[in-house]
């Protein structure tokens, strides 16, 4: 219970800082789940049915009606319902940005009960709702949905009492530095040191330790992930979106892109621009009698 509450934790801090929530997916699904590797996190609930064997890579579990499931999807994962089951699922990409340091590296795998069953499936249904509409205020209603989903969940597995843990002042004062302040090419180790007022190897323990990964790693996620946006949604030129994201050096940014994406900027953009647009899934809202 205590790695899903920080898991959970993690996210709902990594989203607050997000101009929007990257969702890839959400839904109720009915039958047998099978997803194959994608850079995914999943939060899931297990609403109604028959007892279920999960599986990520090696990691096993079974989980009944009332269950809270976060996974990834690196290395696959099965959902097999016994008889019936009704699985609701969040999925996040998180192939540039995560709240976890390393979601990638080993299949993950952790579940826990919930105590109110219609309180967390009227969220999910919530994130679906804004999911599928397309107006002016998505990215904003979403996030929204989303985040109250995920404070629903915490709510549930967390001990009665329990708040969401913020960050320290310190660790706090910064990140929002970095959000604000990412186009600055000059930001260096030692200017966030100082505001934190702790020496450099200090800072860049107690950053690690709350935010899950090295300050100058943050910045340039942020980066990374303001740049897929810029890239498609304008027109301007490598150089200018290098630039705009705080990189004086439209090649070291190239290379930085290049590591985060496995895309060079131009083939990114292209690839986006090919790309056929996503269905918008059916959402099946009624709860089981």
């Amino acid at each position: 219970m205590e790695k899903i509450c920080n898991i959970l934790e993690r996210t709902l801090r990594w989203l607050n800082h997000l101009d929007k929530a990257p969702v890839r997916w959400i839904g109720e699904d009915r039958i047998r789940v099978q997803t194959g590797r994608s850079p995914l996190l999943e939060f899931g609930f297990h609403s109604w049915g028959s007892e279920t064997d999960l599986r990520v890579g090696e990691h096993r579990a079974v989980s009944t009606p009332g269950t809270v499931i976060v996974m990834n999807a690196h290395f696959r994962n099965y959902g097999t319902p016994r008889r019936e089951w009704r699985f609701w699922c969040l999925s996040f990409g998180v192939n540039e940005m995560s709240p976890i340091d390393g979601v990638g590296d080993a299949p993950l795998l952790c579940a826990a009960p919930a105590r109110d069953v219609p309180g967390i499936i009227a969220r999910y249904q919530d994130v679906a709702r804004e999911y599928g509409r397309r107006d002016a205020l998505h990215d904003v209603r979403l996030k929204c949905a989303v985040m109250m989903l995920l404070a629903e969940l915490y709510r549930n597995v967390a001990p009665p009492g329990t708040d969401v843990a913020g960050y320290s002042l310190p660790v706090e004062a910064v990140v929002q530095i970095l959000h604000s302040r990412f186009r600055d090419p000059q930001i260096e180790l030692r200017d966030l040191a100082a505001v934190a007022h702790l020496s450099e190897d200090h800072f860049g323990r107690v950053f690690r330790a709350e935010v899950g990964m090295a300050p100058m790693k943050y910045l340039a996620r942020i980066r990374i992930d303001r740049a897929r946006d810029l890239l498609l949604r304008t027109r301007l030129q490598v150089s200018e979106v290098a630039a705009a994201v705080g990189y004086a050096d439209s090649l070291h940014f190239s290379r930085i892109f290049r590591a985060a994406t496995g895309l060079s900027p131009r083939q990114f953009r292209t690839r986006a621009e090919s790309a056929t647009p996503p269905e918008v899934p059916a959402v099946q809202a009624q709860a089981p009698a």
